[in-house]
């Protein structure tokens, strides 16, 4: 599957190149969050040209879109990884559309099985400078214990238990 910009995801038979499907998402798709083995693909959407900030949820055996989880206003999703288990979506919040000095940004943590936001993870001042998008990329650790935020300032590793900064 392949995010199109504003426009929603495409699905291709890698091989033969075929288009296979189109699912249309209001906003702008910039992830595509899955594990190895499951169906189930999450599309991480930037709140653009009106759209809420949302994950859309892909259903990759029928291509087509089965659910929508709705973020908190004035979030600003960049991109996604999920737990070893599938259970929690980690979704790096980019916390301002501009270039602001302090553009709040976090990390949410949703719960796939209720499709619902269930924690964020506020990340340091210190090094909460926004260069677009800071925090961009997240990971998480094969055993789950740890996720990984990348920034123009370095690494933070925070602990999945208790969603603090290690």
């Amino acid at each position: 599957m392949i995010a199109d910009a504003f426009t929603g995801v495409d699905a291709f038979d890698l091989a033969s190149s075929a288009l296979l499907a189109t699912m249309p998402v209001k906003g702008n798709p910039l992830d595509l969050v899955s594990l190895p083995g499951q169906n189930t693909v999450y599309a991480v959407v930037y709140p653009s040209f009106g759209a809420s900030p949302s994950v859309a949820v892909i259903d990759g055996a029928q291509l087509k879109i089965t659910a929508n989880i709705a973020l908190p206003a004035n979030t600003f999703p960049i991109y996604g990884a999920l737990s070893p288990d599938g259970a929690t979506l980690y979704v790096s919040n980019a916390g301002s559309s501009d270039l602001s000095a302090n553009p709040n940004t976090s990390i949410l943590v949703i719960d796939t099985a209720s499709r619902t936001v269930k924690g964020s993870i506020p990340l340091p001042a210190a090094v909460n400078v926004n260069v677009f998008g800071n925090y961009q990329r997240v990971a998480v650790s094969p055993d789950g214990s740890l996720l990984y935020a990348a920034s123009s300032g370095g690494l933070e590793a925070i602990d999945t238990l208790t969603l603090s900064p290690v």
